[in-house]
């Protein structure tokens, strides 16, 4: 069978080791060999499990491989969508608190637990569920919705808003109030951010319920989150730019989704 590779899948499996390479090659191999009803007759053997809105997980050594099928004029084929791989063993830095560490904690790495997992869970998944898709629901829009757009609604943009921005308000930035800085303070509780490798990629800093600003493991404001309406937050650049949103993942986290409804990472 036909197998395809959207283009975050193959991103991924460029930066897998030797090992983890030659497993999942060698579940390619599987694919390519089998039809659609030949696998699914395996599915068991081949570590495939189905998912939601069709989407399907196979286990490749250290890899999850997720994936679709489809037909065209040429027949049957396969689509490779993502893949994710666990690093059970990795140790967890000296920056963020083990406690909020999804490397450690089990309950919140989406490799682990499903039931965080978009491509498992597609009540989380803007692509199946209408209603956190920005594109589809306009109030998650903020170039339909100008109270979430900081270029229209001068209240929340720190360029505007100095009390909300950390270059002017010393008491929101990490370098200057020790108390918000992970990695001074290592009872600070976050919001961590995550990339889907589990690689520190920043933290948030609330300000309010509804406002909550972006650094990346530097310590630089990149950033900052505003509440939307279905209890997640639409973000933008410390430029005002749009650049994707977070989706509540039912358990005081969220997923983290780019402004092309591309899963990214997970916020704890």
């Amino acid at each position: 069978m036909k197998v395809l590779s959207a283009p975050t899948f193959t991103d991924k499996a460029k930066i897998l080791d030797q090992v983890a390479r030659g497993k999942v090659a060698a579940l390619l191999s599987q694919f390519e060999s089998s039809t659609k009803e030949q696998l699914l007759a395996r599915a068991t053997s081949l570590g495939i499990s189905a998912s939601a809105g069709q989407v399907y997980v196979a286990d490749a050594g250290s890899a999850r491989v997720f994936f679709s099928f489809g037909r065209d004029s040429e027949g049957e084929y396969i689509v490779l969508l993502d893949l994710l791989e666990r690093h059970p063993q990795r140790s967890p830095s000296s920056g963020f608190p083990a406690r909020r560490d999804p490397r450690v904690d089990g309950r919140l790495n989406p490799n682990v637990n499903g039931s965080i997992n978009p491509y498992i869970n597609g009540s989380l998944n803007p692509l199946i569920n209408g209603s956190l898709n920005p594109f589809i629901n306009g109030t998650l829009n903020p170039f339909i919705n100008g109270s979430l757009n900081p270029l229209i609604n001068g209240r929340i943009n720190p360029l505007i808003n100095g009390s909300l921005n950390p270059n002017v308000n010393g008491t929101l930035n990490p370098r200057i109030n020790g108390t918000i800085n992970p990695f001074l303070n290592h009872a600070y509780r976050g919001p961590f951010v995550y990339d889907l490798g589990l690689n520190e990629a920043g933290f948030f800093v609330r300000v309010n319920d509804d406002f909550m600003l972006l650094f990346d493991p530097e310590v630089s404001w990149i950033g900052f989150g505003v509440r939307n309406s279905v209890g997640g937050f639409t973000l933008f650049s410390s430029a005002n730019e749009w650049i994707g949103y977070l989706v509540p993942d039912k358990q005081s986290g969220f997923l983290r989704f780019d402004n092309q409804n591309q899963w990214v990472g997970i916020v704890v």
